[in-house]
């Protein structure tokens, strides 16, 4: 394929080397990734690559920070599994006839940077709760030093509130992330609607979904 600027997206297991049963692991993270593809619709399919990493492109910054966050999500929810990300801008070129997925070019690389960037920041008590980060490989019509700072500056504040939530609540996030209503929701948890919206106030949730969806375009 030839050279396209993307949104790269780097994923990988966090701890994954203390998984008592990897086969089951990559079994959870193969299936989580299927799911959203379908909801997600990336340029180039989310799938494994080597060890307990995945990639995928994505057209746009908002859809491939979205997608970090609903991926992250989607493993806690059905498999307790945490997982770090990294996004870069730049030309790829996708070797789509290799298995497992082969890329390279400033997209990549720069995608590559920020999940090491993340990997090092867990190190640091202050950014502990730092998951994903983005890089800007090249800038262009589309990507540039000024929205690095201001994507990064949306996934300190995104991160650190899933940081501090409950399991449960990341849970009904992750629900309304992929349409699902409050309702719909409380019928699944037996319990009411005012009492998942009061969790979901209370958590931020609310200005996680409002936050990425003003990246999209879709508020204001």
């Amino acid at each position: 394929m030839a050279q396209k600027a993307f949104y790269t997206l780097i994923g990988d297991v966090v701890e994954s080397r203390h998984s008592a049963d990897r086969a089951r692991l990559q079994k959870q993270l193969r299936r989580t990734l299927g799911t959203m593809n379908a909801v997600l619709e990336p340029r180039v399919p989310l799938e494994p690559t080597l060890g307990d990493e995945f990639q995928g492109c994505f057209s746009s910054a908002a859809d491939a920070v979205g997608a970090s966050l609903l991926v992250r999500l989607e493993l806690l929810r059905t498999a307790g599994i945490d997982s770090r990300f990294g996004i870069g801008f730049g030309s790829v070129q996708v070797f789509g006839k290799r298995r497992p997925l082969s890329q390279d070019g400033p997209g990549w690389w720069s995608a590559r940077d920020a999940i090491e960037y993340c990997r090092e920041s867990a190190m640091t008590s202050g950014t502990r709760y730092l998951r994903t980060y983005f890089r800007v490989g090249e800038p262009g019509s589309h990507g540039s030093w000024e929205e690095e700072s201001r994507i990064n500056a949306f996934l300190h504040c995104r991160d650190a509130m899933v940081d501090r939530m409950k399991q449960p609540t990341r849970n009904r996030l992750c629900g309304l992330m992929i349409g699902r209503s409050q309702a719909e929701i409380a019928e699944s948890e037996g319990t009411t609607q005012g009492a998942i919206s009061q969790s979901l106030a209370r958590s931020n949730a609310f200005a996680i979904l409002v936050a990425q969806r003003t990246l999209e375009g879709r508020v204001g």
